[in-house]
């Protein structure tokens, strides 16, 4: 299981997917549910938040070694009314988030009732041969 951020000016994308075979398909919209309603109702653990903050930061300075990462970012960083060097900044305020922000900010986006499933695969029944 994966999730990711596509962020946009109004209102961008969060999403999360996972790659089954097609019989364990209503299992893993499963395991994806009970991991969101998890994250909306209990604090992570320090570990977790450790971890992750790790992630973004070492991902973002990653990405920094790419140019069109870098322009990305700097673009990213104007529209969003940040300034260009919001990047000296954004270490910091990574590194300020606490277990209570995030599971503030899941109660408030993470719900289900707003959730849009996309499957993607084989044909459930497959195409017949034409005569």
């Amino acid at each position: 299981m994966h999730a990711f951020l596509k962020e946009a000016k109004d209102p961008g994308v969060f999403a999360v997917y996972i790659a089954t075979a097609p019989e364990k398909k209503e299992r893993a919209i499963k395991e994806i549910e009970k991991e969101l309603k998890e994250i909306s109702t209990n604090p992570v653990t320090d570990a977790e938040l450790n971890r992750a903050k790790n992630s973004i930061i070492g991902g973002y300075e990653i990405g920094l070694q790419s140019v069109s990462n870098l322009s990305g970012s700097l673009t990213n960083f104007e529209l969003y009314v940040q300034g260009y060097n919001f990047g000296k900044e954004f270490t910091r305020r990574i590194e300020a988030v606490t277990k209570e922000d995030i599971l503030r900010v899941a109660k408030k986006y993470l719900k289900l009732s707003t959730a849009t499933i996309a499957i993607v695969g084989p044909d459930e029944k497959p195409n017949k041969e034409p005569k």
